[in-house]
């Protein structure tokens, strides 16, 4: 079998290459499109973090610390995470909301309400509910509520870091609730994982000005013993994981 050359369609030869030439064009083009956009795209990311409480000389456990060396302080201070940018942008108006049930956290507290020697708590209308931990004559009053469960920052540059902090109502309930339980379970030591669900939702702007929101679960791993550390003071290990 032969070809003619002379017969052959050529018009139809060029309209098939025209075609696939401008197919390629625009794959290249959305190529270069997808591949610019990632230039404008932060991307923000927490590091799994370990926590150590410490009991005061009273015996509240309300020192949060990241070693299990001794530490000085006598109240609670602020825990802070390690919140990286590792995208290729910054993030602008950045929005970091704390998704938890707080309507939760109360009722896993009212099981030790029962008794007053070890938990109170004093409602006040319009304003948070209050608790008092208590251990023999030493009280340490605590609140679950807050106006921290959403933290804000105008920017947070590529390849650097933000300190995001855990919120105050939150880290209290986990300074008292696992203790209380590892009372209630008197065995000589308590591992758990926090059957809790907490989200972080971190809501940010690119530098093309489009709004992306990240979301990630909140895992709360706790181990608890009667007492380790210099003068046995410490009583509880966890680890806060980002998945």
């Amino acid at each position: 079998m032969t070809f003619d050359l002379c017969t052959f369609d050529w018009n139809a030869v060029l309209a098939v290459i025209s075609f696939l030439a401008l197919v390629a064009v625009i794959f290249t083009l959305r190529e270069m499109k997808r591949q610019r956009s990632y230039t404008y795209r932060p991307l923000l990311a927490i590091e799994q973090k370990q926590f150590v409480i410490q009991r005061n000389d009273g015996g509240i456990p309300t020192i949060w610390k990241d070693t299990y060396e001794h530490s000085a302080d006598i109240y609670q201070l602020p825990f802070y995470f390690n919140l990286y940018n590792i995208g290729l942008a910054s993030a602008h108006d950045v929005e970091i909301n704390w998704k938890v049930d707080v309507a939760i956290l109360e009722g896993k507290l009212k099981n030790y309400l029962n008794d007053p020697t070890q938990l109170t708590k004093n409602d006040y209308p319009g304003h948070p509910s209050n608790y008092s931990y208590h251990n023999n004559d030493n009280t340490y009053g605590f609140s679950i509520e807050g106006d921290d469960f959403i933290q804000r920052t105008a920017l947070v540059h590529n390849h650097s870091n933000y300190q995001l902090k855990l919120p105050g109502g939150l880290q209290s309930f986990l300074s008292f609730f696992p203790v209380l339980l590892y009372k209630e379970k008197q065995q000589q030591r308590l591992e758990m994982t926090l059957d809790i669900p907490i989200k972080l939702e971190m809501k940010y702007k690119d530098l093309s000005e489009k709004t992306m929101i990240q979301n990630l679960n909140v895992k709360v791993w706790i181990y608890l013993i009667d007492g380790f550390g210099l003068n046995k003071e410490n009583v509880l290990i966890g680890r806060f994981e980002f998945v």
